[in-house]
């Protein structure tokens, strides 16, 4: 056993072991959010529904619409740093992650308070990728990726006075003291390629302040639409830039740097009574075995491509499953384990009865797939396949959002070059966020968040089940090769370029 499983075990036990007095888990489900604590409701339904406000507040300012709608994300909020370092062997002054991987999207945060919103912005930075990804798959630099959601992390959505566009305390300061990185590396690197965490933290700040000097100005708006349109077409970096702003990189530094020095502005919104419709919250309570089995389970999702660590969480689930006996929801999450990480023989097994009573639930059918794909790996292929179709199959009907069941009912066809196949991957692929180009950034911010209090922090998960339809346009873009396209192979139009002044 390496040193990071033993590390990771004594965690696992430290998490089971701290609970001292059980507290009761909700579950707050929303349109958008599954929201879990284990605070009090009142709290979590307002949290919930202040999350709702923050994605209304999106849509309204990009013009986003329902046509195609996201998944719920799962957030998770525990009631501690120590709780929270025990998922993950995170630094101490951590506040919050988020995760993305095929087997699982979720944020973890220590519960906001009215007190300190850093864990609040944080969720909002990371939910603001979630939508830009989904809802506008695109081609984008790096440094926009990111200066979009540093733009609307700092939105107070609270009351129907909304204001977004404010800068952080942290990023003004290092904005005033720091020393400021060169005008190409801003506007051409990965910020999750960057060591130092001085860089990193200047190209969050820099970031921020360059999409508020372009997007708080039409004709600075209109060239910034003008640069991803070039980008789009194939263009490098550095040589769409000149063309499309009218200055080099380096004058661009110097008004960025004479913007900051100047008065900066932020929007104001003031919502009409009755124009944000009340999000309806369904609170459901969670059986005691949710204190010692949720949060486990929820990283063996999000790390599911660690296989030491995924083999170390399955073997603790089992275990603490055995102190529930015949509890239903305990059933369910044995049974998923098994069957997505386990024996996936025994999976189907657990499966069996739950299914038998939910014939036509996505989750149970999705589940009954995916340990048949697993067993497919050992042999029975065809049969296997045939049976994971039919599940799957089965799981779209009742849930279409849920790419992972397209793109495993690609995986189970004996032909996944036929027309009608390339098609359903094509769709999958259209539903994705870009998982891997998530990390990435996720990755830097984590370094970046680690300079502040309460930060945010990010593992790393190599694992890319279907395409990305989003790339952060970094040094390889010089080649030509970061572009997106759309199904029918065609480069995709339509950038993200959100104004000051609502979308409709």
């Amino acid at each position: 056993m390496s040193f990071l499983v033993r590390k990771l075990s004594l965690l696992l036990a430290a998490l089971c072991l701290s609970t001292g007095a059980s507290a009761e888990w909700r579950v707050a489900e929303t349109k958008h959010f599954r929201v879990y604590s284990d605070g009090s409701e009142k709290a979590l339904v307002a949290y919930a529904r202040q999350l709702e406000r923050f994605d209304w507040l999106l849509r309204l300012m990009t013009g986003a619409g329902a046509e195609r709608e996201m998944p719920p994300l799962d957030v998770y909020m525990v009631r501690s740093q120590a709780k929270l370092r025990a998922l993950a062997d995170l630094p101490r002054d951590v506040g919050g992650f988020y995760h993305a991987a095929s087997t699982g999207t979720a944020a973890f945060s220590v519960r906001v308070n009215d007190a300190d919103d850093t864990a609040l912005d944080i969720l909002l930075h990371e939910y603001g990728h979630h939508f830009m990804m989904f809802h506008f798959p695109y081609v984008y630099p790096s440094w926009y990726v990111e200066g979009f959601a540093e733009y609307f992390s700092t939105a107070d959505v609270k009351t129907d006075n909304m204001t977004m566009g404010r800068a952080s305390q942290n990023r003004a300061a290092w904005l005033i003291y720091g020393n400021w990185i060169d005008a190409r590396v801003l506007l051409t690197a990965d910020a999750w390629s960057m060591k130092k965490r001085d860089d990193v933290a200047m190209f969050y700040a820099q970031s921020w302040l360059a999409t508020h000097y372009l997007l708080r100005d039409p004709q600075r708006s209109q060239q910034l639409s003008a640069y991803l349109k070039r980008l789009s077409e194939g263009e490098s970096l550095e040589a769409a830039f000149e063309p499309a702003f009218g200055i080099d990189m380096k004058t661009f530094n110097r008004q960025l740097n004479a913007y900051m020095k100047g008065k900066i502005t932020y929007t104001k919104l003031t919502i009409k009574p009755g124009q944000i419709p009340e999000p309806p919250v369904s609170v459901s309570a969670l059986p005691p075995a949710a204190e010692t089995l949720l949060l486990p389970y929820a990283m063996l999702k999000a790390r599911a491509r660690d296989t030491e660590a995924a083999d170390t969480l399955v073997a603790g689930l089992r275990r603490d499953a055995l102190r529930y006996p015949g509890d239903p929801w305990t059933a369910e999450v044995i049974a998923a384990v098994e069957a997505e990480f386990g024996d996936a023989a025994q999976g189907r097994k657990l499966l069996g009865p739950l299914m038998e009573a939910r014939p036509d639930d996505a989750e149970l059918n999705y589940l009954m797939g995916r340990s048949h794909m697993r067993s497919a790996e050992d042999g029975e292929v065809e049969a296997n396949h045939a049976q994971a179709r039919r599940h799957f199959t089965r799981a779209f009907k009742t849930r279409p959002h849920h790419y992972q069941t397209l793109y495993n009912y690609v995986r189970a066809q004996p032909d996944p070059r036929r027309p009608d196949v390339v098609t359903v991957l094509a769709e999958a692929r259209a539903r994705a966020a870009s998982e891997r180009d998530q990390r990435r950034a996720r990755g830097a911010a984590g370094r970046d968040r680690r300079i502040r209090a309460r930060p945010e922090y990010s593992g790393r998960d190599d694992d890319e089940p279907a395409q990305p339809t989003l790339r952060l346009c970094g040094r390889r873009a010089a080649t030509g090769a970061c572009r997106r396209r759309d199904a029918d192979g065609q480069p995709g139009s339509g950038p993200l370029i959100f104004s000051t002044s609502p979308a409709r």
